[in-house]
């Protein structure tokens, strides 16, 4: 092989020379897995009367949702457990917001 083609397999490899496609492209790719999994997802987009990519994608969306409020909670517990609410400071709050709404029937 002589210098100029190794150069040129080289610079393909780099990230800048990587083709990018549009934000809106989609994407293309193979996922291995067990027989039992896949007969579910077949049932299910059956069922569902779903095309399998798009049963996917929503799984994926799901996931992904699902990683974030998880990721939120234990945000939201993590503050409470580094301040947490002082008991006599709840009482005057309670206290003056009492004073404040008035009473509504609902």
């Amino acid at each position: 092989m002589d210098k100029n083609h190794k150069k040129t397999r080289e610079r393909s490899k780099s990230p800048k020379n990587q083709r990018r496609l549009p934000a809106t492209a989609h994407i293309k790719f193979a996922v291995s897995m067990p027989q039992a999994d896949f007969a579910k997802i077949e049932e299910l987009r059956r069922g569902l009367k779903m095309a399998r990519s798009k049963l996917i994608l929503a799984a994926i969306r799901h996931w992904f949702a699902e990683a974030e409020r998880q990721i939120a909670v234990a945000e939201y517990v993590r503050g409470y457990e580094t301040f947490p609410e002082d008991a006599e400071l709840l009482k005057v709050m309670e206290s003056v917001q009492s004073n404040i709404l008035p009473e509504d029937r609902w």
